[in-house]
């Protein structure tokens, strides 16, 4: 979808087609095709610091926390809910809008679904999308 600051680069399946979340993807571990998505519509306004979540704690470290760390660990829990809510409602808004550009196109849904893999002796850079 877009190039982060960090190089890395922005995805999504959609969700509801195959499954893929939007995430950062190194771009050595994508392979580019001809079959090109409209994003016209999608309000793309994510950055890096939109995956950082607040820190979580093992259970260990909450049976040794005292009063003051157990509120903090409360307030990261909070956070870290929010920021879930946050993300679900940005998955749901940038995937409604690209499943109405794929509907637009004839078998882009299926093109979209189906599995891809590449086997040891599969030369990526010999295959035409």
């Amino acid at each position: 979808m877009k190039t982060l600051a960090s190089g890395n680069l922005l995805v999504s399946g959609p969700y509801a087609i195959n499954g893929v979340p939007l995430r950062r993807v190194n771009p050595a571990y994508v392979i580019a095709t001809s079959t090109k998505v409209s994003l016209d519509g999608v309000n793309i306004n994510v950055d890096d610091a939109f995956f950082k979540s607040a820190r979580r704690y093992t259970k260990n470290e909450l049976k040794n926390a005292s009063e003051h760390r157990l509120k903090k660990v409360e307030a990261g829990n909070q956070q870290n809910s929010q920021w879930r809510a946050e993300v679900k409602n940005v998955q749901e808004t940038v995937d409604s809008k690209l499943l109405e550009n794929i509907k637009k196109v004839e078998h882009l849904r299926g093109y979209l679904g189906t599995r891809f893999t590449i086997s040891n002796s599969t030369r990526p850079h010999d295959l035409k999308f």
